[in-house]
Parts: structure tokens; C-alpha cells; sequence
């Protein structure tokens, strides 16, 4: 899927998803406007848990994988 798309997907799911769970496995960021909370897994361990802009803000810079 290209960005564009990507990006036309998100904001199309985004009201629907509202008030939902919703799991997300993915290695692109746009499909993090889905979500409030965030969980990263590095082989098969879990290094980081919590709300979506705590977690972006600790990851900065560095590599998640």
C-alpha cells in the first residue's frame, strides 16, 4: 500500500473506530493516528508499553527493532 493510500485508509477508519479496540501490527507509523495506546515488541518481548505519545517520545531517535 502506498502513502497515500495509507494515509486516505486512516482517516477513513478513524470514526469508525472510535470508542473500539483495535489491534495494529504494523512497521509504519501512519497507522498509529489509529490508536492511544502503544506496545512495542522486540523478538517476541514486550520493551515498551503505554500511551502513544509517552511511547514515541521515549523511541525518538532510536531504533525500535
Amino acid at each position: 500500500m502506498d502513502v497515500g493510500l495509507e494515509k486516505e485508509m486512516v482517516d477513513h477508519l478513524k470514526p469508525l473506530l472510535r470508542d473500539k479496540t483495535l489491534i495494529v501490527i504494523t512497521h509504519r507509523f501512519a497507522a498509529l493516528d489509529l490508536v492511544d495506546r502503544v506496545m512495542v515488541v522486540n523478538n517476541g518481548r514486550i520493551v515498551a508499553d503505554g500511551p502513544k505519545e509517552e511511547i514515541l517520545k521515549q523511541l525518538q531517535g532510536k531504533p525500535v527493532c
